[in-house]
C-alpha cells in the first residue's frame, strides 16, 4: 500500500488502467471462450443494434414530435392574439 500512495498521479493512473483493461478483456475472453467468439459478437452486436432502433430513435422521435407541437401550438397561439 505504501508503495502505491509514493506512485505519481499519472503512474496511478497508468497502473489502474493496466488493471481495468486486464479485467475487461479477462471477462470477454472467457465469455468468448464459453460461447465461442463468432455467437459472442453477434450477441454483442445484436444487442447493439435494438438498443439502438428501439430506445435511442424512439426517444429522438418522441422528443422531435414533441417540439413540433409546441412550436406548432405556440404559433398557432401567436396568430390567434
Amino acid at each position: 500500500m505504501k508503495f502505491f500512495k509514493k506512485m505519481k498521479f499519472t503512474t496511478k493512473r497508468s497502473f489502474e488502467a493496466l488493471i481495468f483493461l486486464l479485467i475487461f478483456f479477462g471477462i470477454f475472453g472467457f465469455i468468448g471462450s464459453r460461447m465461442g467468439m463468432e455467437n459472442m459478437m453477434n450477441t454483442i452486436m445484436r444487442t447493439a443494434h435494438d438498443l439502438l432502433l428501439y430506445t435511442v430513435l424512439y426517444l429522438m422521435g418522441i422528443t422531435v414530435c414533441r417540439v413540433l407541437w409546441v412550436n406548432c401550438l405556440w404559433s398557432l397561439a401567436l396568430y390567434v392574439c
